[in-house]
């Protein structure tokens, strides 16, 4: 019997940010970007998608491309997070 692969989205995580009324999360917000959730969670900079993700490199790109909402954001792994080695999260530079 073959392992149950992880999902390659933390669907649990976004619920909880909807519940919570945070925006983009909002039935509203989803609806408006046709069904798709965002990829960071605001509160914590982890990304809801894994590294392994089919659309993860958007996020990246839009990063490296110089957005100034991560001029002061830097792009790190955290494998504490809920994908293990296949978290990235955003954090402060310093």
């Amino acid at each position: 019997m073959r392992a149950k692969r992880k999902p390659d989205y933390n669907m649990e995580r976004a619920l909880e940010l909807r519940e919570m009324g945070i925006e983009g999360f909002t039935e509203e917000d989803v609806a408006a970007a046709g069904g798709h959730f965002p990829t960071v969670d605001p509160i914590t900079g982890m990304f809801l998608k894994s590294a392994k993700h089919p659309t993860v490199i958007r996020e990246l790109l839009q990063g490296y491309l110089g957005a100034d909402v991560f001029k002061d954001l830097m792009l790190v792994k955290n494998p504490e997070g809920y994908f293990g080695e296949d978290q990235f999260q955003y954090v402060p530079k310093k």
